[in-house]
């Protein structure tokens, strides 16, 4: 009996972990974004895995790419930049709109255990490199289409 919960328990914890490996291993949705003026080829995070992993262990992104984040409701969760090897700029959004923006958030790795909140509880955060709000003029009110 003992032997049988053992291998049952066996075959779970390997097929949970297959499942997630396999659920984070597909590629994500790409959408072009509009924040503003600017266009941004973005991988959209819309399943509670994806957002989990957002851009940890992720190749830098080139200068008009991003990943967006997609909630079911608003939320205000923190963020933080585990496994990150890139800093990156936070745009806070709600209903289409910039609600505020966190620049130059640092990897773990400099800050240690630093969360990032936003202004107001948001449906949807851009992450893009680091002096991209700065360089693209991306304020608080900007329609995000």
């Amino acid at each position: 009996m003992a032997s049988l919960f053992g291998i049952s328990l066996i075959v779970l914890v390997f097929g949970g972990t297959a499942w997630v490996y396999a659920a984070t291993a597909r590629p994500l949705p790409i959408k072009t974004l509009r924040v503003g003026r600017i266009s941004f080829s973005v991988e959209v995070a819309d399943t509670f895995i994806a957002r989990g992993k957002g851009l940890s262990g992720h190749a830098p992104l080139s200068a008009k790419q991003g990943m967006f984040f997609v909630f079911p409701s608003p939320s205000s969760g923190a963020f933080w930049m585990q496994g990150m090897a890139f800093p990156l700029d936070f745009v806070w959004i709600k209903n289409g709109l910039v609600m505020g923006v966190t620049e130059n958030a640092r990897p773990m790795s400099e800050t240690g255990y630093k969360l990032y909140y936003p202004p107001v509880p948001v449906t949807n955060v851009l992450e893009i490199n680091a002096g991209s709000v700065k360089k693209f003029g991306i304020k608080i009110g900007d329609k995000v289409q």
